[in-house]
């Protein structure tokens, strides 16, 4: 889910890393923030990742396996 428009282009980035690594991903960057939130909810995700406007991130669901966490490494 991304949180800040400016961070799309990161976002698509980090899809295809996650995607390359075997894992499947969903992109949710249309809406406001509220509505990102909610789409992204109603998938069901094991894991939601959160990019933030000051480059941050956060990680919200079950434990998400080491494997997806080296993954994501580049982007934190």
């Amino acid at each position: 889910m991304v949180e800040d428009d400016a961070r799309v282009g990161e976002a698509i980035g980090l899809i295809g890393d996650v995607r390359r690594a075997g894992f499947t991903a969903e992109l949710v960057a249309s809406g406001s923030l509220r509505k990102r939130y909610d789409k992204a909810v109603k998938r069901a995700p094991k894991v939601i990742l959160s990019l933030k406007p000051e480059m941050a991130h956060s990680v919200t669901g079950g434990h998400p396996e080491a494997e997806v966490l080296g993954t994501l490494r580049p982007y934190y």
